[in-house]
């Protein structure tokens, strides 16, 4: 579920897709997902979206200067992580 998390917000922050469509896609390619599975990873995407500025706000004073050197995996990564 991770993993697809961070697709999907990889192409919708990164390369300026459409949430809803990349979503869609990713969801219909892991067909081996449930239900409830599908559905926590569209909350999850679509709330970091929501609170993107928010989230960026509480990394970068969480870690300082250590933030300027995270890669975007690292970023959503924490994204996710705050978004729970």
């Amino acid at each position: 579920m991770r993993a697809a998390s961070l697709e999907c917000l990889g192409a919708v922050l990164q390369e300026r897709h459409l949430a809803d469509r990349v979503l869609e896609r990713v969801l219909r390619r892991e067909s081996r997902l449930y239900s409830n599975e599908r559905r926590a990873i569209s909350e999850r995407v679509y709330g970091v979206l929501r609170r993107k500025a928010t989230y960026d706000l509480c990394i970068d004073k969480s870690l300082g200067r250590q933030a300027l050197s995270l890669s975007t995996v690292e970023r959503d990564s924490l994204r996710l992580a705050l978004c729970r």
